[in-house]
């Protein structure tokens, strides 16, 4: 139709990739699909080099435990427990 936004007029082309609902498996299957047209095949590769150096993005709180974790590795580690005198099994002379 012309003058109408969204109907260029052209059709929907089906391609032979397997159903699935990983999103990482799908855009590989449409990059090896020979059927597909060059540019959605580059767009998929192009995604999936996106989804490749993508971080994992985390909230405020799983920072904020992070940075604990972190922070208690080293010089502020928790200190070993203390030895006990009755660890052995054996009495002091004090406990007659």
């Amino acid at each position: 139709m012309a003058g109408v936004k969204g109907r260029s007029g052209r059709r929907a082309q089906v391609l032979d990739v397997p159903a699935t609902r990983d999103p990482i498996r799908f855009l590989r299957s449409v990059v090896a699909c020979p059927t597909a047209p060059t540019e959605l095949r580059l767009r998929a590769a192009l995604a999936l080099l996106r989804l490749g150096r993508r971080s994992p993005r985390l909230g405020k709180k799983e920072q904020a435990l992070e940075a604990s974790r972190a922070a208690a590795r080293g010089k502020f580690a928790p200190a070993a427990a203390p030895k006990l005198a009755l660890v052995s099994g054996r009495p002091t002379k004090d406990h007659d």
